[in-house]
């Protein structure tokens, strides 16, 4: 079923984020994001070679799924990494979720589209959690209760640039995917991209290019990856090809909500309710703009 697809996208990104924050204070948000993008941009060349989805890329689609890569990989997913890293994956996660407001407004001032009441009131309700849960549900996420107030705002900050990256390499990627690029194809190159970006920077950071590899760290950071760029991402495009796109995008979207248990497990404190009200209005946010 799509909508069990979709869910289980949420699912995915949640844990990623989890396996995430374990690798903070082992190595660096660079680093991470290098070897996440080396390992999804292997598994998405092996797979797109083997659906046959090369066919009918062309140049001007790899102009403007490389911009997608260097904004929506490179700055969004470091920034959401170092995110992660200095107040964890809960408040992350949720003004991540920003990024569906900041879309359908770059959609307004950079398309010329237009927002409807729906829309608005979609957004005002994902604003609302957001300030909500991060201004009083309290920092309890593990590493993070002993946090200082310069690095949870830097946090915030940075969760806040991943989701305008997010935003704005969703609409750089538009032009491409609108004529028929299979999203396969489209994930290979703009990780490809991403990943060669990143080696070349990391090749010329001091202590090379591998920055303290260690087997441990990398097998976590693979795992996240595979489990939220592709395995995640697989579910969702199952999703799209057999549902409503307004459905799917906005269960996809529950990844605020998927990640709070996991929190409360993993650190053996609940969320505070405040946590839950945010992440449930800001879902709500998300399925107005989406169903709008």
């Amino acid at each position: 079923m799509p909508e069990l697809f979709a869910l289980g996208t949420a699912l995915c990104i949640a844990l990623s984020s989890m396996l995430s924050a374990e690798l903070a204070g082992r190595i660096d948000v660079v680093t991470m994001t290098r070897w996440r993008q080396l390992v999804v941009t292997t598994a998405m060349v092996g797979l797109t070679t083997a659906v046959g989805g090369w066919a009918g890329l062309q140049p001007w689609h790899l102009v403007w799924l490389a911009i997608s890569s260097i904004t929506g990989i490179i700055i969004a997913e470091t920034a959401l990494n170092a995110a992660i890293f200095d107040i964890g994956p809960r408040p992350t996660m949720l003004v991540f979720s920003l990024n569906a407001p900041m879309a359908a407004l770059f959609g307004v001032v950079l398309l010329g589209e237009r927002l409807g009441v729906m829309q608005v009131c979609g957004i005002a309700l994902v604003v609302g959690g957001v300030v909500l849960a991060v201004l009083y549900g309290g920092p309890r996420d593990r590493r993070v209760g002993a946090a200082s107030a310069p690095r949870r705002s830097r946090g915030v900050l940075f969760a806040l640039i991943a989701a305008a990256g997010q935003a704005g390499g969703a609409l750089s990627a538009q032009p491409a995917m609108a004529d028929h690029v299979s999203p396969f194809a489209a994930m290979a190159v703009r990780c490809g991209v991403a990943a060669t970006i990143l080696v070349t920077i990391s090749a010329f950071r001091r202590g090379g290019p591998d920055g303290g590899f260690s087997w441990p760290a990398f097998r976590l950071a693979a795992a996240g990856a595979l489990i939220g760029s592709g395995l995640g991402m697989l579910l969702l495009m199952a999703a799209l090809a057999r549902g409503s796109v307004a459905v799917v995008s906005t269960l996809a979207a529950m990844t605020p909500v998927a990640v709070l248990p996991m929190v409360w497990w993993r650190s053996g404190h609940a969320p505070p309710w405040q946590a839950w009200i945010g992440a449930a209005l800001a879902v709500a946010g998300t399925a107005l703009i989406f169903l709008a």
